[in-house]
């Protein structure tokens, strides 16, 4: 997902895709995608969040108590988790306390990367590369 202008796109792969629709659906509308971006509808706010800085605020702010857990190596850098009961939350102990990985389950993980690099300008997709959320689910 990519926003640029105040405009969303969504490309997802299959997996991701599966996870909002399931398996066959997600089969369908990937092949239907065929590499290009779709146009996310500015109506759909889960979309927004899921690109926002406060949707990461919150999934790295804890809401009900947490514990230390285990130390180990991720990636190469040392961590300690801060679980609760729903995820565990791995930060890192060498350097910066950056988030390194969050994981709900065995299956679903986010790892946080690239702290400090700089990217170059986002860009839009080219209006070849774009289909409306409309045409992509007939």
């Amino acid at each position: 997902m990519i926003s640029v202008g105040g405009k969303r796109y969504w490309r997802p792969s299959e997996q991701i895709a599966a996870q909002t629709m399931g398996p066959y659906d997600a089969r369908a509308f990937v092949k239907k995608l065929a590499g290009r971006w779709m146009a996310v509808p500015a109506r759909k706010p889960i979309f927004g969040d899921f690109v926002s800085r406060a949707y990461v605020d919150g999934l790295l702010t804890p809401h009900i108590p947490v514990s230390k857990g285990v130390t180990k190596v991720i990636d190469g850098v040392p961590v300690i988790a801060i679980v609760d009961r729903e995820q565990t939350l791995y930060i890192a102990t060498a350097g910066e306390p950056y988030p390194m990985r969050l994981d709900r389950t065995e299956l679903e993980r986010l790892s946080f990367t690239e702290f400090g690099v700089a990217f170059p300008q986002v860009k839009a997709p080219a209006a070849t590369e774009v289909i409306s959320a409309a045409a992509a689910r007939k």
